[in-house]
């Protein structure tokens, strides 16, 4: 080759023109490649995004369904005559309790002078 002051010649005008070619060539092999790479890389994301998604859609279903099981309906709701029956045995709870309350503190009250009087006799 010759130096760059000299005019090239039609051998070596016409290599530099195949070596451009070829240079050419590659950096369109290389942008393809990139653009392949990249077309995959963006098909994945978007594979996951859906996956994703559906994953997301089938939580949110299992989560109704278990919602619907966990949450109390009308069924647990107690009935407004249950609710009287109850109040009236508690009601009759409390009466029994303080009515034999009151039966053992007279049974005590009653056994106080006996006790009373068993001191005084030792006096």
């Amino acid at each position: 080759m010759s130096d760059g002051t000299n005019p090239l010649t039609d051998d070596e005008r016409a290599e530099l023109e195949m070596l451009r070619q070829q240079a050419a060539q590659r950096q369109q092999e290389e942008q393809a490649s990139r653009e392949r790479a990249e077309l995959e890389k963006l098909r994945a994301q978007q594979a996951q995004a859906q996956s994703d998604a559906q994953e997301a859609a089938r939580l949110r279903e299992l989560k109704e369904q278990r919602k619907g099981l966990v949450e109390p309906d009308d069924d647990y709701k107690t009935p407004p005559m249950q609710k009287l029956v109850f109040l009236i045995l508690a009601i009759v709870v409390v009466f029994f309790v303080l009515t034999n309350c009151h039966r053992q503190q007279n049974a005590i009250g009653n056994q106080l002078p006996l006790v009373t009087k068993a001191v005084s006799f030792g006096r």
